[in-house]
């Protein structure tokens, strides 16, 4: 039973950082437009979170053995980090300050997948292993969908008119 709670729980943590992430993710778009750019910017943000998020990856695989807490802090932590980003990209006004909060989000990604993962693959028994990533994998993506319809980035959805 205790198993399962754990599990559940590294679940819950990928259900609500698949959703914030997922609230940047498709907002790329109304945000470049709102910051006078069209399909081009879009693409260049889902390209900053995307590097940033490589470069990090690279980095955590150097230093994981080195970090002082277990997977559960760290992953409380690159959480909270993702969704104050997320909120902060709904209140940039400029593509510095945008880029800005997109890089720091992206620095938690692939730290925060490979954390994910690996608390799982410790949680859950052997045999039962692949059922359990095909549940955290399809729950994961589950929570990116709902941020279309309440993204903490709501206020960009809908690019303001120019004036002439």
């Amino acid at each position: 039973m205790r198993s399962n709670l754990g599990f559940i729980a590294w679940v819950a943590v990928g259900v609500a950082f698949s959703h914030t992430l997922g609230a940047i993710e498709t907002q790329a778009l109304p945000l470049a437009q709102t910051l006078g750019s069209g399909t081009f910017g879009g693409g260049a943000i889902i390209t900053v979170l995307a590097g940033s998020s490589a470069l990090a990856g690279i980095a955590y695989t150097v230093v994981t053995d080195r970090l002082p807490d277990g997977p559960g802090s760290q992953a409380g932590a690159l959480s909270a980090v993702v969704a104050v980003a997320a909120v902060g990209v709904g209140q940039a006004g400029s593509w510095t300050a945008l880029l800005t909060v997109v890089i720091v989000a992206g620095l938690c990604t692939a730290p925060l997948n490979a954390i994910r993962s690996y608390a799982v693959e410790r949680t859950i028994p052997e045999h039962r292993r692949s059922q359990g990533f095909g549940w955290l994998y399809t729950t994961g993506a589950c929570g990116s969908r709902p941020a279309v319809w309440n993204s903490p980035c709501c206020r960009w959805t809908s690019p303001s008119p120019r004036p002439p």
